[in-house]
């Protein structure tokens, strides 16, 4: 177990000691979002509902909005494990004495975005915004205008996913830029602002110089853009350091940075980078393919070492695979690309580009649809190893299998290349 995850149950023991005793630990895994369940490790018969479940707010260290009780808080399970979990996730369970009531901390990720290359600015890919608001969208042409003033023009889908975060496009400053260092006409207090389009073009600039001190070469330079974003919350301290002496600064974004500078300053979001990374998406219509001859002797060659392994919900390592720990864990080891553990959904949302069953060459991903209540459209992947087979982890090991079988024609959702 990782000593953030020991640090993490060592303070919320703390924080809850005063309100309930803890009685004891499972280990558990999400199986559904709507509405959310917890499916039991030691006890396969054993599916906690979310009446049972407090979820842990792995940012703020504050369970269901409380700030040290373990009562049942004001967000919703079902709202607060879609902020920061998904299905797959591997989750501990802490028993609160006194009833069935389970604290959830999850082990894997909580709402990290995993980091992507780019190209050469301004090329190397675009990117393209989801679930904006009209509120939003009503500026999307005087953002277009303000980001061509500044040479901003390919980040245009990153300044609306900002303003979505800042106010969902409500307010006189929906960029919430009054405190930067461009507004030079009102005061340099929250909500100042009284002009939105003043607004817009004091946080253009800020964002530009955010991106242009993190070093980002494109839309897609995903890892530099996750520190500009972070800074755009913090303030350039986060990077640099600040005069107090409160932090000494970092030259990498993480999750684990992004969280110690708010416990160290109590100041920010230190999840701004996942809330802002809910509308913007990445557009996979260019770039090399993962596929090709000698890409799939080296998967195969990967891939057929777990033959035989068995098929474990969750897993993702030689102990046992599921379908997308299998196809993330073959491709990072074999040296063809570095996919991050996510699921069949990610893998198909985040590094495929989708092509027709006509162009599939081996070593291309192939996804379904149905194959269990995932609360989401993808449910399975496994990589296409040509003449109508397929290399994945499926039913209880990990295995080639026909895709002329009826089950797998009648869910079948379709092909992608990762690039």
């Amino acid at each position: 177990m990782p000593n953030e995850l020991f640090r993490t149950i060592k303070q919320i023991i703390k924080q809850t000691m005063d309100a309930a005793k803890l009685t004891d630990i499972a280990f558990g895994t999400i199986t559904s979002m709507s509405p959310v369940t917890v499916q039991v490790d030691a006890d396969a018969k054993l599916t906690l509902s979310s009446e049972y479940l407090i979820f842990f707010d792995p940012g703020h260290l504050q369970l269901n909005g409380t700030n040290s009780s373990c009562e049942s808080g004001s967000i919703n399970a079902d709202v607060q494990a879609n902020a920061y979990y998904e299905v797959g996730d591997k989750v501990v369970l802490i028993r609160l004495m006194g009833g069935n009531r389970y604290l959830v901390l999850g082990v894997r990720g909580n709402g990290q975005p995993t980091p992507d290359s780019g190209g050469d600015l301004p090329g190397g890919g675009g990117a393209s915004n989801h679930n904006l608001s009209q509120d939003v969208l009503k500026y999307e042409d005087t953002v277009k205008r303000i980001a061509e003033k500044y040479g901003m023009s390919d980040y245009v889908p990153l300044i609306l996913a900002i303003m979505m975060q800042e106010s969902g496009g409500k307010g006189t400053d929906p960029m919430q830029a009054s405190e930067c260092e461009f507004n030079t006409k009102y005061p340099h207090t929250p909500g100042a602002i009284t002009d939105p389009e003043y607004s817009i073009e004091c946080g253009v600039q800020m964002i530009k110089k955010m991106l242009q001190d993190c070093g980002v070469k494109s839309p897609t330079d995903m890892q530099n853009i996750y520190m500009a974003l972070q800074c755009y919350n913090y303030g350039p301290g986060f990077r640099l350091g600040r005069a107090d002496g409160k932090w000494s600064g970092c030259s990498t974004w993480s999750q684990e940075a992004a969280n110690a500078y708010h416990n160290a300053t109590g100041e920010g979001d230190n999840l701004y980078v996942s809330h802002v990374m809910r509308y913007y998406q990445v557009d996979k219509s260019s770039g090399s393919s993962a596929s090709g001859s000698s890409n799939w002797a080296k998967l195969k060659a990967e891939g057929d070492k777990y033959l035989g392994v068995p098929y474990v919900f969750g897993g993702s390592s030689p102990s046992g695979f599921d379908c997308s720990g299998f196809v993330s864990y073959v491709y990072t080891h074999s040296g063809v690309k570095n996919l991050p553990r996510t699921t069949a959904q990610g893998l198909y949302d985040n590094y495929c580009k989708p092509i027709n069953a006509s162009a599939a060459q081996p070593g291309d991903l192939v996804f379904f649809q149905g194959t269990y209540n995932a609360g989401r459209t993808i449910t399975h992947v496994g990589i296409y190893a040509g003449n109508g087979q397929m290399l994945n982890a499926s039913g209880d090991k990990v295995q080639y299998t026909s895709l002329n079988n009826s089950y797998w024609k009648a869910h079948l959702y379709g092909y992608g290349r990762v690039v």
